[in-house]
This record gives C-alpha cells, structure tokens and sequence, in this order.
C-alpha cells in the first residue's frame, strides 16, 4: 500500500511542479534569490492553484531544493517499484463504469468472492443500522438510478447518486428517485426516527467534498399531487448525505484492503489502484 510518506511526497512534487511553471513564467529561477521574490511567487501559487490544495507552499520556504531532490529519488524508486504508475489515471472511465465498479464490490455476490464483507464496511461507514441482518439486493443503472441497496427485513433503502464526472443535476431528480424508491413502497415513514434516518438515505457522491444537490433536483416535479406531498425533499426529513469519492469511497477501500487476506495480492491491488484514483 502506499503510505502516508509517499502521499506527503507526492503532493510536494505536485507543488513543486506548479512553483517551477510560475518561475518560468516570471523569468527563471534567478528571480528566487531573494526571500522576498520567494515569498511572492509562493503567495502566486497559493493564490492561482487554492482551489488545488495548495497551501502547504506558504510552510515551505526550501520547496525549490526539496523538490528537485525528491523528484530525482522518485523517479528511481518509480523505476524499481513502479508505485507510481495507476492505469486508470490514463483511462476515460465514465460515471456509469464507475457505478458498476463499486455496484460489483458492494454486491454480496459480485466477482471479488468476498460475500457481504464490503459491503458490511460501507454500511457501517454511512451508519445503517444491523448491516449484516437481511439480505440486500445491489442494483446498478436500473432506470435512472445509478446506485441502490435495498433490504427487506429490517427494511432499508441506501440510494446513491453518482456524480464522478461532475454532472449536471436534472430537474426534480433526487425527489423522483426518492418518491419512487421510498415514499412509493414505504408511504408511512416517521423520518423523525433516528432509525428511519439512518435506514433510508440518498448518497449525493461526487469526487470531492466540493458540491451539494442543487435546490432545483430536491423539489417536487409538478407531475405529482401536491395535496399529501411536501414541495422539497427538505421538508420531508429523509437523509441526503454529501459524499466524495476522495474521502467515504477512499476510505472505505482501504479499510477492504485491511480485510483482505494478505495471500490475495490480486484483489488487494486491485483495491488499492481503484483507491488511488481519487488520492
């Protein structure tokens, strides 16, 4: 696995990456010889790449030497080890094969032969109650869902929404997915149960922590009777929870990964390259 230290490693070379294209835009590394140049085109890189997680530049007042260092010592470590080669990262992979990777991972009976354990650990990690009662059924891009978990006995109902490509929201689309997924066969919810919170929720799942359903998917579609429904799902009390790939998913792989027998290097692997994707 890779660990916390190649993480730190990598994110310095990423910034050294950005710091080393804003010096050439400013004239070459001569315009670094003093702190004061130093400090500004470190506050450039701040200022231009925040939205990148950025702001361990300000704490690094030696980023130019570190990171011509470690750049040399990972590109011989990559050679030796090739940690830091990930297919995927080269591969176009749409929203719908990324619900059908995680949809065969969290299926009791999908390909990795591991039963419910999986999915045992994701429930547990959006707090549903008694994960491993009943039987849940995993269904992936069945009419416009991307994602569902369903349980009879003790009845539940997990939608996830998947938005790894950053899609657009449609109008009306997260209260039609609840009113025919949970209104629809269980009219008579008290959502102010903490055990109905926890036991039906829609998962808004994007690649970062960076967004929230528009208002515009969480209001009733005008084709629906008013008179016994509520206007917007934020009337209803039902549990819409912001999740991100880079962190619920991430972490959930990992915690897999500490499953895993450590003789199933295959899965194991494969768990982790799928990980890396949204380190």
């Amino acid at each position: 696995m890779i660990d916390d230290e190649v993480m730190d490693q990598r994110q310095l070379i990423a910034c050294g990456d950005v710091l080393n294209r804003l010096v050439s835009r400013e004239g070459g590394s001569e315009r670094l010889r003093t702190a004061s140049n130093l400090r500004s085109v470190l506050a450039g890189a701040v200022h231009v790449h925040s939205s990148g997680g950025l702001g361990c530049l300000a704490a690094l007042p030696s980023l130019i030497e570190n990171w011509r260092i470690l750049r040399e010592e990972q590109s011989k470590k990559n050679g030796e080890f090739g940690h830091l080669f990930n297919p995927l990262s080269i591969i176009p992979i749409s929203e719908t094969t990324h619900s059908r990777i995680i949809g065969d991972l969290l299926d009791p009976g999908g390909s990795h032969g591991q039963g419910g354990r999986l999915l045992h650990k994701f429930l547990e990690s959006i707090d549903v109650p008694n994960p491993r009662d009943g039987k849940w059924t995993v269904s992936v891009e069945k009419g416009n869902l991307d994602l569902c978990l369903r349980r009879v006995t003790p009845a539940s109902v997990i939608i996830i929404e998947n938005k790894s490509n950053m899609a657009v929201d449609q109008p009306n689309q997260l209260y039609r997915y609840w009113h025919e997924q949970i209104r629809g066969p269980f009219p008579d919810l008290d959502y102010a149960s903490e055990g109905v919170k926890k036991s039906f929720q829609i998962l808004y799942l994007c690649p970062g922590n960076e967004r929230y359903p528009g208002n515009h998917s969480l209001r009733r579609p005008s084709y629906l009777d008013s008179q016994d429904l509520p206007d917007t799902l934020a009337d209803v009390g039902v549990t819409i929870r912001a999740c991100s790939f880079q962190s619920e998913i991430r972490g959930w792989l990992l915690r897999c990964i500490e499953l895993i027998p450590p003789e199933n290097h295959r899965l194991r692997i494969c768990l982790q390259i799928y990980g890396e994707l949204w380190s």
